[in-house]
């Protein structure tokens, strides 16, 4: 067993059986997510339309996308020509 990992026993084992179920889901949630979506679409290649962009229409997994578009949006500069 690595040092890492006994680390993160020793951790876990200070946390409540509540803290342990939420950790133990966020986990399974994650590894659900990896392996369902990676390595099954193909990489967005530069110098390409946005029609590739397509393919990812209607993916977003998360509760966040507001914030994210805010973000997106207040990170944006007027562009130069």
């Amino acid at each position: 067993m690595t040092k890492l990992l006994e680390q993160a026993i020793a951790q876990l084992k200070t946390l409540s059986e509540e803290e342990q179920d939420t950790i133990a889901s966020l986990i399974l949630a994650e590894m659900e997510i990896d392996s369902s979506t990676l390595g099954k679409r193909l990489p967005i290649k530069r110098g390409k339309t946005g029609r590739n962009l397509l393919q990812l229409a209607g993916t977003w997994r998360g509760d966040d996308l507001e914030e994210c578009l805010e973000v997106v949006r207040g990170d944006r500069s007027q562009a130069q020509f």
